[in-house]
């Protein structure tokens, strides 16, 4: 049984003085934040994720199939 995803919600925002804490990241500098949950087949969330990447360091790419 394979997690399907669910919502994945991305935005631009300053970070946080806790985010300042990991590697790479200044208080107040813009970041882009990821948020995501991934659920079993029965709906149940198995996986979710919090990821904070430093705009300055790279570009974020996605790759979002249609199965029609």
């Amino acid at each position: 049984m394979a997690p399907r995803t669910g919502p994945t919600g991305i935005r631009a925002d300053a970070a946080t003085a806790e985010e300042a804490s990991i590697p790479g990241i200044q208080k107040a500098a813009l970041g882009t934040h990821i948020r995501r949950t991934y659920y079993s087949d029965q709906g149940r969330p198995v996986e979710t994720a919090g990821i904070v990447v430093p705009a300055a360091h790279c570009e974020i790419v996605y790759e979002i199939r249609i199965n029609r």
